[in-house]
């Protein structure tokens, strides 16, 4: 981490401690204190919430993760990051909020934390983990079939954890779709996911990957430099789609908060639209990081 990320990390810890004290102890309230304390930790950062539909996609069915046909939602939360200027870059991530009722301290190894558990959906964790070609349920819902299963990434599915530290207090912990593993379920339905943690930061490839946070102040530090989730500016199918689906939801938002959803439109221009192009989740989180890379 460098000062920048370290000090924005902070800053968004300590704000969503105090936003998520105000909250009630579920999966929504405490993603809308994270949502607050990314808006607030620092102003180089610009975050812009849009709203979408409940969209399901289909794909290959394999029981007991799956029923006969495989279908499910694509994330609860689709998460996107950009950054504009000299090289400019886009990340998305499809994720899962979970809640654990039992309490976590991942910060307290001085390595990597012993593996955590948490209740999650088969079919879900099929999706994210296999990450198969998918199409969408409705006529209105069109994703790019390879989304998940082209993904440079794996990181392109995630899981974030709202849990309850020793002390009582909300945190919650991020991680990738391949750093989880489950048992095969005698049918489907709800399972317990195990995380599998090794190193929390992946740079063998190009593209530097967060594969894990252990906290909000680890979270935030990896949202500033843009570890989280996978790149698509090198595929124009994919990226007109995003294009055209934050065209559509931003449509809905009124012109003094649209800021971060007119400059990620104005960044990536000369996209193809997808006129199918509804939202993948029913939360949308736009953050435009820092014009240049600072990590």
């Amino acid at each position: 981490m460098n000062p920048t990320s370290s000090e924005f990390g902070h800053n968004f810890a300590e704000i969503f401690s105090e936003e998520s004290r105000k909250e009630r102890f579920y999966e929504v309230p405490l993603f809308r204190a994270l949502i607050r304390a990314l808006s607030s930790a620092s102003k180089t950062i610009q975050v812009e919430e849009l709203h979408g539909q409940r969209s399901q996609v289909l794909f290959s069915a394999r029981p007991p993760w799956t029923r006969r046909v495989g279908r499910c939602e694509l994330a609860d939360v689709c998460i996107i990051w950009f950054r504009i200027g000299r090289l400019p870059e886009v990340r998305i991530t499809f994720m899962q909020a979970k809640r654990s009722m039992r309490p976590h301290e991942l910060c307290n190894s001085p390595i990597s934390p012993p593996d955590q558990a948490f209740d999650g959906d088969s079919t879900q964790f099929h999706l994210l983990t296999t990450r198969p070609k998918i199409v969408g349920r409705f006529e209105n819902f069109d994703p790019p079939a390879h989304v998940l299963s082209s993904a440079l990434l794996p990181s392109v599915g995630s899981y974030c954890v709202f849990h309850r530290n020793g002390a009582g207090l909300a945190q919650f912990f991020y991680a990738s779709a391949d750093v989880v593993t489950a048992d095969a379920p005698p049918k489907p339905g709800q399972i317990k996911i195990k995380t599998q943690f090794l190193g929390p930061i992946d740079s063998s490839r190009a593209c530097v990957e967060q594969k894990w946070a252990c906290c909000p102040m680890i979270f935030g530090s990896a949202v500033y430099s843009g570890r989280i989730g996978t790149p698509i500016q090198s595929d124009p199918i994919t990226l007109g789609w995003v294009k055209s689906f934050i065209e559509r939801a931003a449509a809905n938002t009124l012109a003094d908060n649209g800021q971060v959803s007119r400059s990620f439109l104005g960044g990536f221009e000369g996209i193809a639209n997808n006129d199918r192009a509804e939202a993948p989740a029913k939360t949308i989180l736009l953050i435009q990081g820092p014009t240049e890379q600072t990590d």
